[in-house]
């Protein structure tokens, strides 16, 4: 009985040691597989496996390798057997490595594939024995590899290498700093003892014990760490936990909990985020943001107008932080177009940080702002409106400027007014884009108090240029100088919106000569006194209105001689004009344009076919212009009253000089005078029929203006008859050139001199201020000209020409036919000659003058009017 209670006890004890033993035991599996033909092939841990043959694990001994060509695969146990299992010593609780070696054959002429799929606490790889020159992967996880045929010539056999991590890390234990510490440093740091099998470590910081309040979790791959930037004065709790990722408990038990106290100091520097230093075009409404400071209980912001913090626009030094990623501040009221600087420091119970670096900052730029107040007879019912001018503006909503779209309008009987900005868009604040003329809109919507309603504005605040608020009708029922008065009042009740007109005032650079000059004033100043616009002038401003006088105030669109004691600038400033016309009289006009330069081939009258000369303008002597540049004047003749239309189209491309004698042959004879200052005029004799009126020149400038012309008063005249040219305010000794003909010149005392062509002449005589002078070139043909000037009184000059040596009779008759005078009988040389005839003593009426010669005869029409 004993016996048998004995036998039955020891079977219980081998049962549940073997079922202990066998529950310690893993077993994992690998599929190899060449065609159709694959085997299983098993590999684990066991507490009683040997490197052997292990019958009661499985493991059978196989035998040898079949022939070539047929599939096989099989383990090759440590002990030279073989076997299709493979189990080596240890248990499921072991971190150990094992090498098993796998060998196979492929199906005839294909290749192997080897597949797995392990769960975690696996890893390993697989390598042929010349230590994967050939075949190498990592084994982990659900994965294969396929051997080509090449390779499975070359490789028969592969190493199976496998850690297995299948235990629990140990727990580590934890170094420094030590339990209950006091005036731990900010950046301290952390070490503990080594785990094995332990890859890496998880260091947890916290405000409590329980973990609750993260400082932080890091993750260091080594048994020390350092921390920084931890808060002052505050109890650290800190746990340490070894890790490994490829185990099948890949975390270890915490450590012990150990708390320190850290050490009680000022914060560290607040590092500076927005705005960013020299940030430009900022909004006036800002958010200032800086990472926080270790231990920092409160910040102080401080902003000044200037970089000393001698002027302080804004501070406040209990700023606390209030967001996770770092302290913000939101500050409005910031200046437009200014420039501010700021900083930050932290502090707390031991004291304040340094102050952070410094930054500037810019806000956006404008170029002025007005507010508008508008209200109807309640005193409750009234609003303020902006309107202003930037370069960064634009005609739509702009939030930095502080545009905000509003809401449809209220009721009517609500009162609201507002700046209409597009279509669909409108605002209390409207900034436009920087230009010389901008329009405002703002709608009125009166409410049930009914009209009147008062505009107020400070006209102080107001930039140069002009403002006007009209109604859109015209300016019928309201138009207002904002410049003139602070507030404006409208009475209609049909009007339900006005508009605020702005013209920008510009400054024009006038390039003046040294002396005389014609210029005109092209733009409105605010002073147009002449004194005031030129104050370094030598003389008054000359007008012409058929005769010179002196003009004190000068207008826009006419000319001005006027002397300057040097070559110089002059700016002037003022409002521009929306005209586009001059008016002009009939006769010779001084006028300018405006303050846009404009082709005088693009100019157009009214009406048409007005003027009857061309374009003067004046530098040491006239010339004429391509085009009407502002702050310059010209001269224009008309035939009537009427007006020059401008149409500021400027053709860059014209040739100045072609221009200027477009209607003069290129053959013609040049004649410039010059006198000692450089002043100069050019004139011309032409040989073919022309109408010499269109090279009438403009009236005599005021005296003291140097002014040389044909004694016509014209620029070109005949070549065929003896000439008289005016000298007039000319600085001595004067010069003159020829080009393009010869001449014979005579002065008053009958003496006389030939220059040919390309040769120059000099007067000297400051009394020798006319000249004749006559084509020495003999004529081709008889040839009577028309006396001048006609009508006369009393004298006329009378030109003809004559081929050749010949006796030569001048008569003049009355209407009856009656000789009253013999002007010339006798015999003259080939070429042109010309007589004056004085018809003092004889009656007004009509006279004609006969020229004979045996070969020639020619008479005229002249009227003599007294």
């Amino acid at each position: 009985m004993i016996t048998r209670k004995v036998l039955s006890l020891f079977t219980i004890l081998f049962f549940f040691t073997f079922s202990l033993l066998n529950a310690q035991a893993v077993s994992q599996s690998i599929t190899v597989s060449s065609g159709t033909f694959s085997k299983v092939l098993s590999f684990g841990l066991d507490p009683s496996a040997t490197d052997g043959i292990d019958l009661s694990l499985g493991e059978a001994v196989l035998p040898p390798l079949p022939p070539g060509g047929i599939f096989d695969a099989r383990f090759k146990l440590p002990d030279s057997e073989q076997s299709w299992k493979d189990y080596r010593q240890g248990t499921a609780a072991s971190f150990i490595s094992k090498d098993y070696e796998i060998h196979f054959a492929p199906d005839n002429g294909l290749g192997i594939k080897i597949e797995w799929d392990l769960p975690a606490g696996y890893k390993g790889t697989l390598k042929d024995k010349m230590n994967g020159l050939i075949i190498s992967t990592t084994v982990k996880g659900k994965g294969e590899i396929s051997l080509t045929p090449e390779q499975v010539e070359q490789v028969n056999k592969l190493i199976l290498s496998i850690n297995f991590l299948l235990g629990t890390l140990s727990a580590p234990t934890l170094l420094s700093p030590a339990d209950n510490a006091v005036n731990i440093p900010l950046t301290q740091t952390f070490s503990w003892n080594a785990v094995t099998n332990a890859t890496d470590y998880l260091l947890v910081l916290a405000k409590d014990i329980g973990f609750t309040d993260s400082i932080g979790v890091y993750y260091p791959a080594t048994t020390s760490y350092e921390v920084t930037n931890l808060d002052n004065d505050i109890d650290i709790y800190w746990k340490v936990i070894a890790r490994n990722r490829d185990a099948a408990n890949p975390l270890s038990l915490a450590s012990a909990i150990r708390k320190f106290h850290t050490v009680d100091v000022p914060p560290p520097v607040p590092v500076l985020q927005t705005p960013i230093d020299n940030a430009v075009g900022l909004s006036r409404k800002i958010i200032f943001t800086w990472e926080a400071s270790a231990g920092a209980n409160f910040y102080k912001l401080q902003i000044a107008e200037d970089e000393n913090f001698n002027n302080i626009f804004w501070e406040d030094s209990t700023i606390t932080d209030d967001v996770a990623a770092g302290v913000n501040q939101i500050v409005d009221g910031f200046a437009f177009s200014a420039d501010y600087w700021y900083r930050v420091r932290a502090r707390n119970g031991a004291g304040n940080s340094p102050y952070t670096i410094v930054r500037k900052f810019s806000i956006v730029s404008i170029n002025w702002l007005l507010d508008i107040s508008v209200a109807n007879n309640r005193e409750a019912n009234k609003d303020t409106l902006r309107i202003g001018a930037a370069d960064s503006a634009t005609d739509l909503i702009d939030p930095i400027f502080g545009e905000l779209s509003l809401p449809p309008l209220p009721p009517t009987a609500v009162f609201d007014v507002r700046l209409k900005l597009s279509t669909t868009e409108s605002s209390a604040i409207d900034f436009r884009p920087t230009a010389d003329n901008i329009t405002y809109t703002i709608l009125l919507q009166c409410g049930d108090a009914g009209y009147p309603l008062t505009f107020s504005w400070d006209k102080t605040k107001l930039p140069e240029g002009m403002f006007t608020l009209k109604d859109p009708f015209g300016g019928i029922y309201l138009n207002v100088d904002m410049k003139s008065e602070n507030s404006a009042t409208l009475t209609e009740d049909a009007v339900t919106g006005v508009i605020i007109e702005y013209t920008k005032k510009i400054s024009i650079d006038l390039a003046l000569q040294n002396s005389w000059n014609i210029i005109s004033v092209p733009i409105t100043a605010d002073d147009m006194t002449s004194s005031v616009l030129f104050p370094s002038a030598i003389s008054p401003a000359w007008k012409y209105d058929n005769g010179y006088t002196q003009e004190a105030t000068a207008k826009i669109g006419l000319g001005y001689w006027l002397r300057m004691p040097s070559a110089q600038s002059v700016t002037v400033s003022g409002l521009p004009t929306a005209l586009t016309t001059v008016n002009v009289k009939s006769g010779w006009n001084l006028i300018g344009v405006y303050d846009k330069e404009e082709s005088v081939a693009n100019i157009t009258t009214t009406p048409a076919d007005l003027l009857n000369s061309r374009f003067f303008g004046y530098g040491n002597g006239y010339f004429e212009p391509a085009s009407l540049v502002p702050g310059k004047g010209y001269w224009i003749r008309a035939k009537q009253d009427g007006q020059l239309n401008f149409h500021y189209t400027i053709n860059k491309g014209t040739d100045f000089s072609a221009y200027a004698q477009s209607s003069i042959a290129a053959n013609s004879g040049k004649l410039i005078i010059k006198d000692a200052l450089n002043n100069s005029s050019t004139l011309y004799l032409i040989s073919e029929s022309a109408d010499l009126t269109q090279f009438d020149l403009p009236p005599l400038p005021p005296t003291g203006i140097f002014d040389a012309r044909f004694s016509s008063g014209r620029m070109a005249e005949s070549v065929s008859s003896i000439q008289g040219i005016d000298i007039n305010s000319a600085n001595y000794p004067v010069s003159i050139s020829v080009s393009g003909t010869s001449i014979k010149i005579f002065d008053e005392n009958g003496k006389e001199w030939i220059l040919n062509s390309g040769s120059n002449f000099s007067i000297t005589n400051p009394e020798t201020n006319k000249i004749r002078i006559q084509s020495t070139e003999i004529p081709l043909e008889y040839n009577l000209m028309q006396n001048y000037p006609n009508p006369f009184n009393p004298t006329t000059t009378i030109q003809f020409t004559i081929p050749e040596k010949s006796v030569v009779n001048l008569s003049i008759y009355n209407i009856l036919g009656e000789e009253v005078n013999r002007v010339i009988n006798k015999e003259l040389d080939a070429g042109s000659h010309q007589y004056e005839w004085d018809a003092a003593g004889l009656p007004s009426g009509i006279y004609i003058y006969k020229l004979s010669t045996d070969k020639f005869t020619s008479n005229k029409k002249m009227l003599l009017i007294k």
